[in-house]
């Protein structure tokens, strides 16, 4: 199995993720670890997804670049992708047994502002899939439509519905269907709030790593443009 984690545009994140990194390495070690840098992003949206360079190179952000091209590379090569902040703890691959395996994330305000209250919430922060999965090229297709409905909304929002959870939970429920798709909860990667995960990337606070948790996903919001926003660790 492929192991995917991207890094685009600040390059000092490789630097402060360094320990996490690690620890996917070392729980996946027997698989293919590749770290897809600025340039190989846009090397394949060159050579597989011309039609979507505009949108590539429009957008607002680098997170939503590497939101983007994270379906992609998925489409194209298979394997599971987990987002730079994320320790892992023990390998989920014997659970990966459906064409895609998704996983809930805590609710946040977008998502009680833009989904009914029990609906699943996803997180874009740890996927996987099989190579050519119908359901993720279902996502590439509809990246430019989702990025202009929102264009209207502030930072935050707009990321998070044009290419990251907001959109993928919209993708799941419009499109679930053309594959094999299974949804994990969110005790696998989030089983603390987002405060506790703060603290915990911060070196604030320790909790126990349950049998149930397979990495968690500290959310340090490092995307984040300004440096005194509650939703961002300064690492």
């Amino acid at each position: 199995m492929k192991i995917h984690q991207i890094c685009i545009g600040n390059k000092d994140y490789q630097e402060s993720h360094a320990d996490w990194m690690k620890s996917t390495k070392s729980v996946y070690q027997n698989c293919e670890y590749i770290l897809w840098d600025e340039q190989a992003c846009l090397n394949l949206v060159e050579a597989k997804y011309s039609q979507l360079l505009p949108i590539y190179h429009s957008y607002k952000y680098d997170v939503n670049r590497a939101d983007a091209i994270r379906y992609m590379i998925l489409y194209e090569h298979g394997g599971l992708y987990l987002d730079l902040d994320i320790i892992s703890y023990k390998s989920i691959q014997p659970r990966l047994t459906s064409e895609c395996v998704l996983f809930e994330c805590h609710r946040d305000d977008n998502s009680e502002f833009h989904f009914p209250k029990k609906s699943k919430y996803l997180t874009n922060s740890v996927m996987y899939c099989t190579p050519g999965c119908m359901f993720m090229k279902r996502a590439i297709n509809n990246l430019a439509r989702e990025s202009r409905k929102f264009t209207h909304l502030d930072e935050g929002r707009y990321v998070i519905m044009s290419t990251a959870n907001g959109f993928l939970t919209n993708m799941y429920y419009k499109f679930h269907g053309c594959a094999d798709v299974t949804v994990y909860d969110m005790i696998s990667f989030e089983k603390y709030n987002k405060q506790i995960r703060r603290e915990i990337a911060s070196g604030d606070d320790t909790h126990p790593v349950t049998q149930e948790m397979y990495g968690i996903h500290l959310n340090v919001g490092s995307w984040i443009s300004n440096n005194d926003s509650p939703h961002k660790v300064l690492l």
